[in-house]
């Protein structure tokens, strides 16, 4: 796409902006409305809280705070955004998903410039420069007289970015998820590279041919310190530099390499559990097949009502990696026995007795693309 004649124009000048209201985990209750965190997945969504909507939906929520900064969404339905979310309401023009989508790409490009350090906060957002395609008429630039979107004049062509995000669609629509999961041009370099049958036969299959929902059933909350589900225990304070060299993985704070950062020669934990980092590389989550040594600053994880699996684990690794969102080195510590043992995740249960169905979970990771390469 061309876009050597594109012109400037602030955010401010193309969206009215508004900042989200803080509510602590401590004040929420659970419910049907969206809240929206400063998370870089899941649409923005943090939590389901039972409030009044602070704002309505067909917006495009922004991050400006946290480990998501930059993080653009749009909001269909009514919802609660917190202090770190920015809410975007077009000027002028009626919002539509498919004008959303094309904004959220040019949003999303300039979040390289904020970080912890740089907050991307409402005056900054309203100054922002963003280039867009402008109204054109037999190759002349159409002029607002009052200058309502530009302070040149410049009307930006609503009508051009429908009509390319659609034309996108289009080859979107035949390019496999796991591809688009990187991004449209990496999907596309995939394609023209990669046998997909080939690769779908080695790598992408899944255990199961079914078709699984997450939504034909009930959720409920449980706490992870209750010890009627879970056993949490942290790690051991020995040193590294204490012990001798061997096989056994020794599992730390590092968000790779399954958060295994060494090898040692004793272990301090069977295998088949999910280790959680508490502090370092927070929510950094895996699951450890064989015996390993669980450093101080993880703790492991085991279900108490049923055998763990690696598909169960898998499972409930995504719902701990979305509930460690919230916590980073610029915000709160995610403390063993105060904060990581009183935090509740919610998880699909039974209709005979509301406790988690861990058939489920494993059967719907079973159903998934890679399965049967877990």
């Amino acid at each position: 796409m061309d876009t050597a004649g594109w012109k400037e124009f602030y955010l401010g000048k193309i969206f009215d902006i508004k900042k989200g209201k803080r509510l602590t985990k401590e004040n929420m209750t659970p419910g049907d409305l969206n809240f929206l965190g400063a998370i870089q997945g899941m649409n923005g969504v943090r939590e389901k809280i039972n409030e009044e909507p602070l704002f309505q939906g067909n917006c495009i929520s922004v991050n400006y705070n946290g480990c998501g900064v930059g993080e653009a969404f749009y909001q269909k339905e009514p919802f609660w955004a917190s202090d770190d979310v920015n809410v975007l309401f077009l000027r002028g023009h009626e919002m539509n998903e498919i004008l959303a989508m094309f904004f959220i790409t040019i949003i999303r490009n300039e979040k390289y410039r904020f970080s912890y350090g740089r907050k991307w906060n409402k005056e900054q957002m309203k100054k922002t420069l963003i280039k867009l395609p402008a109204c054109m008429n037999k190759g002349e630039y159409i002029f607002d007289k009052h200058k309502f979107y530009s302070n040149d004049g410049y009307i930006p062509d609503f009508l051009f970015m429908e009509k390319y995000i659609l034309s996108l669609n289009a080859d979107i629509n035949g390019i496999p998820d796991y591809f688009l999961e990187e991004g449209y041009d990496k999907a596309c370099w995939y394609m023209d590279h990669i046998d997909q049958k080939e690769f779908e036969r080695q790598y992408a299959g899944a255990v199961t041919s079914d078709v699984i929902s997450l939504d034909d059933r009930d959720w409920k909350y449980f706490c992870l310190g209750d010890k009627k589900y879970f056993d949490v225990r942290r790690g051991s304070s020995v040193y590294i530099k204490n012990m001798s060299p061997g096989d056994i993985p020794y599992v730390s704070t590092s968000k790779e390499n399954n958060g295994v950062t060494a090898y040692v020669s004793e272990s301090n934990r069977k295998g088949n559990l999910i280790t959680l980092a508490y502090d370092g590389s927070i929510g950094a989550c895996f699951y450890q097949e064989e015996e390993f040594f669980a450093s101080e600053k993880i703790v492991s994880i085991e279900t108490t009502q049923c055998p763990l699996t690696k598909y169960i684990a898998f499972f409930l690794i995504q719902i701990l990696k979305l509930e460690s969102e919230m916590f980073s080195y610029g915000g709160r510590k995610w403390t063993v026995e105060k904060q990581l043992k009183q935090t509740m995740i919610k998880l699909p249960v039974r209709n005979s007795d509301d406790e988690p169905d861990y058939n489920f979970m494993e059967n719907y990771i079973k159903s998934r693309s890679f399965s049967c390469n877990i």
